[in-house]
């Protein structure tokens, strides 16, 4: 037994080796190749740098000398470290590989709590190690890693709470979940959803004195997350007058959301969309007069109201929005690994960050045109073998639910399937489908699948 071990413990080293190598190699060659520090920049990045500078000369959180809360502080922070040293993406991208890699650890003991079974959580990591668009996003000074692994610690830390109850695993789950709220926003609901979830696990148990400590540690959870959230809450309330935890709600509702329904409502192009909006907003700020922050606050407003407005004029617009942004999500293949290895063309069409009209077919053509037509065929049968992949990794996920996890486990596999569906939808609620928003939950899913390989690898010998 204590062999056999051993034995898993070295397939495990392995597994973290090649998870290194592939991290750090695809970097490498971009830089060999390109020699340009900007391949790893996204139309996002100056604005965290812009913010992780006013920390380092204001010790402020600020950008151009204006408090900031379009971004919130936790990626900046990361960024601080390469800034020192001169060395912003080099740094940076290396810890992004070491926080990649961590995760791929991470899988390993998520799948072993969920399952028990030393081959599931191999195949688990197995699986996470070599998934491409968390290779890829290890190398973008873009926030995606960073979250990750903080969500996944918050999995890891929720998940050991539910099978021993212990309020030191509470409390660290509550931490975590803080920190992925601070890193990007897209968390934030979860401070409500998690304990609502705990609540409504405390109508089926049967002992009355472990419902009572669920529902304290509910409370607790709560009230840590809302303390701790809240308290940015009232920073940027106390600096700006806005009250929200980022304004990037306003922003993406407003320029995703809103151009969308207005591109479709109206047939026009995108560009035409966003112009339109402009031309609104201009109108509105000109009819405004104040304080330049009572402005700023009035258009942050209306911006709100506005696109509100347009979700209950255009309803079934709206829905085929969500649901067209949950497609590309789930299943558009990572094309920002072209940005790596080729500079000659605009990239921002690498990083549209909506789905809709502008899905997988639209970039192929998109980027496909600025390769030779031997390069073509080789970037459409990478195409055709990721989605492969892709869909081999959901199968097996599917085929995880039917045959591998215990009933007592049955709590655990429905906060994953909540939390998966969370993380994919909020996104798409506001217009935004993009492979990079399935990043955060790809470790989870590697789980199911991992999980489903097992499952499958135990039939075969059954039967053979």
């Amino acid at each position: 037994m204590w062999c056999e071990i051993r034995s898993k413990n070295h397939y495990l080293f392995f597994i973290i080796l090649i998870a290194l190598i592939l991290r750090g190699a695809l970097p490498a060659a971009s830089w060999l190749i390109n020699n340009d520090h900007k391949v790893f920049w996204t139309p996002d990045t100056s604005s965290y740098v812009c913010s992780a500078r006013g920390l380092i000369e204001t010790l402020s959180f600020s950008c151009n000398n204006e408090p900031e809360t379009l971004r919130s502080p936790g990626y900046p922070i990361l960024l601080i470290p390469g800034l020192f040293m001169g060395q912003l993406e080099a740094v940076t991208i290396i810890l992004q590989i070491f926080l990649g890699v961590g995760i791929v650890f991470l899988v390993y003991k998520i799948a072993l709590i969920l399952s028990g079974n030393l081959n599931a959580a191999l195949f688990s990591a197995t699986i996470y190690s070599i998934e491409p668009v968390s290779i890829i996003h290890c190398s973008f000074l873009m926030s995606d890693t960073f979250f990750t692994f903080a969500l996944t610690f918050f999995v890891w830390y929720l998940l050991n709470y539910l099978k021993t109850f212990s309020r030191i695993s509470l409390v660290s789950a509550c931490l975590w979940l803080v920190a992925s709220i601070y890193i990007r926003p897209v968390a934030y609901y979860l401070c409500l959803l998690v304990p609502s979830f705990l609540l409504i696990t405390t109508l089926f148990k049967t002992n009355r004195a472990r419902r009572q400590r669920i529902i304290h540690d509910s409370t607790l959870f709560f009230a840590v997350t809302v303390l701790l959230v809240g308290s940015w809450q009232v920073r940027n309330f106390v600096l700006t007058g806005y009250a929200g935890f980022s304004s990037a709600r306003e922003y993406n509702l407003y320029y995703i959301l809103g151009s969308t329904i207005i591109g479709k409502r109206d047939h026009i192009s995108e560009e035409q969309s966003l112009k339109k909006l402009a031309e609104l907003q201009a109108a509105q700020i000109e009819s405004q007069h104040g304080e330049e922050r009572t402005t700023r606050l009035k258009n942050l407003e209306w911006q709100k109201n506005y696109s509100l407005h347009l979700i209950r004029e255009n309803p079934g617009i709206f829905i085929r929005v969500v649901i067209s942004s949950l497609r590309s999500t789930i299943f558009q293949a990572g094309f920002e690994l072209l940005n790596f290895f080729n500079h000659c063309f605009d990239r921002s069409s690498l990083f549209r960050q909506d789905g809709v009209d502008r899905g997988q077919s639209s970039i192929v053509e998109n980027t496909l045109q600025y390769f030779g037509l031997r390069v073509r065929g080789y970037l459409l049968i990478g195409i055709i073998v990721w989605t492969a992949v892709l869909l081999g990794i959901y199968s097996l996920s599917l085929l995880s639910l039917k045959f591998r996890f215990n009933p007592e486990n049955l709590t655990s596999v429905c906060f994953l399937l909540i939390m998966i569906l969370y993380i994919m939808t909020v996104p798409a609620i506001t217009g935004l489908g993009y492979s990079r928003f399935r990043l955060p939950v790809m470790p989870l899913i590697c789980v199911f699948s991992g999980t489903g390989l097992a499952a499958l690898r135990s039939c075969f010998k059954t039967t053979t």
